[in-house]
């Protein structure tokens, strides 16, 4: 079928696709040989869709925005006329249900452009959940390393305060020895006998007192000598 000749209302291009069981490649060449005007019967098309059919908004948006604004046009087509009966109506209540199936399939497998939104399935979430789970891990990992090297260093820490505790108790006995060892190297040095260490007391001690009696006499001769002056 030449779909250039191809006569009908708003919808022949989906009563085309849905009675010819095409392949996504031809849907494909059928939405690039529209005619010339489509685009309005389109928006036309899109809003009695919008007031008449419940199927999903972004099938509408899809198709008007998508994909026939990036299809070429055929301008020397002939112009396709309109048609409001009721056979229609029941058209596009087909319609509703069959684009709202095909909008609502898995097309991420299908690698094409056409005029159905592209949709991202669950292996690309699952794709992302698993990148920041690994993330996550990796950090996890990172954080449980400076926990356990901070561990190891408190641990090294506390060693070492422990150890300079010791060495200070140890340090204390030592300068105490020390200081025995000093007494007992200097008690030689003052051990005399005690009649010689008496002998040198009365000796100083009657050297102090011949000292004091001369001291007392010049005092007294002093004193007698402002007597009389006075």
């Amino acid at each position: 079928m030449d779909i250039e000749h191809f006569q009908g209302c708003l919808s022949w291009c989906f009563r085309f696709m849905r009675r010819r069981h095409l392949s996504i490649c031809a849907r494909t060449t059928v939405a690039q040989r529209l005619p010339a005007g489509y685009q309005e019967r389109v928006a036309i098309f899109c809003t009695y869709c919008r007031d008449k059919i419940t199927a999903p908004s972004h099938i509408y948006e899809a198709a008007a925005g998508k994909a026939f604004t990036k299809v070429g046009i055929n301008a020397e087509a002939e112009p396709v006329g309109e048609s409001d009966s009721d056979d229609e109506e029941e058209e596009f209540g087909m319609l509703d249900i069959e684009i709202a199936q095909l909008f609502n399939s898995d097309t991420e497998d299908e690698n094409f452009d056409g005029f159905v939104a592209q949709r991202k399935s669950k292996t690309y979430y699952l794709g992302l959940l698993q990148e920041k789970n690994q993330d996550i891990a990796a950090e996890i990992s990172k954080l449980e390393n400076h926990i356990t090297k901070f561990s190891i260093d408190e641990a090294d820490y506390l060693h070492v305060v422990e150890q300079n505790k010791t060495l200070a108790h140890d340090i204390k006995d030592l300068e105490s020895q020390v200081a025995d060892y000093h007494l007992l190297a200097g008690t030689p040095q003052y051990q005399t006998d005690a009649n010689k260490l008496y002998i040198e007391y009365k000796r100083l001690k009657i050297k102090n007192d011949r000292e004091t009696e001369r001291n007392n006499n010049i005092f007294k001769k002093r004193a007698r000598k402002k007597k009389r002056k006075k």
